[in-house]
């Protein structure tokens, strides 16, 4: 009796310690995220106030490829602090006469996470410039085992050609000469990942609101 029940218990341990290896496992497959939030206004004296906001998202952890990552989301951020001064410059030089759609101009950007799992992240980012009413929507989505950033021939399911072939037929509706069809950077084309969807988003002629949906190959 004795021996059944070290037995049984043996087992019992095998089996507790098989299912917290594979909740271990599973939690390796997506990131912890957080967000940090920057903001400031200013008013010049043209009675004009100018507001930039940017939340910049960061993966909790210390492997080589959050540290990958989360250096290329501080770049994008970077470049719009430079994107801000020029805002800044901008409302300044603003004369007093002068028709503007409205005394506060701002330039806003939001993000959220779209897709976080399978060792793989996506991350949604939504750009507010209401000066000349523009909406930017952009993502990235990275690799959590090595910190790549992926492009969208990585990402969809159906094969390379068929891919290009859309995103070469949306270009071809703002491209007149046939320049852009040729010199565009197809790699480069930003997406997220949401669901078993990639939302790809190229500038065309009536803006980024209208994006292309591609079947990932992630679910």
């Amino acid at each position: 009796m004795k021996n059944k029940i070290i037995i049984v218990l043996a087992l019992l341990l095998a089996t507790l310690t098989g299912l917290g290896m594979n909740t271990t496992a599973q939690a390796s497959s997506s990131a912890k995220v957080y967000f940090k939030r920057y903001k400031e206004s200013k008013t010049f004296k043209n009675e004009k106030t100018a507001t930039f906001s940017y939340q910049l998202p960061q993966l909790r952890g210390k492997s080589s490829a959050i540290k990958k990552i989360n250096a290329t989301l501080r770049k994008s951020y970077k470049r719009e602090v430079i994107a801000k001064e020029n805002l800044y410059e901008m409302v300044k030089s603003i004369r007093d006469s002068e028709y503007t759609p409205t005394n506060n101009i701002h330039d806003l950007v939001s993000t959220n996470v779209t897709y976080n799992r399978n060792n793989i992240i996506s991350i949604r980012s939504y750009k507010d410039y209401n000066y000349d009413q523009l909406i930017e929507i952009s993502g990235w989505t990275f690799s959590l085992k090595t910190g790549k950033a992926l492009n969208i021939f990585d990402v969809t399911k159906d094969s390379n050609s068929k891919v290009k072939a859309r995103l070469v037929d949306r270009v071809k509706q703002s491209d007149l000469n046939g320049y852009w069809v040729k010199h565009t950077d197809y790699k480069a084309t930003s997406f997220y990942l949401k669901g078993n969807k990639a939302y790809a988003y190229m500038l065309t002629r009536d803006g980024y609101l209208h994006p292309m949906i591609f079947t990932s190959r992630y679910k």
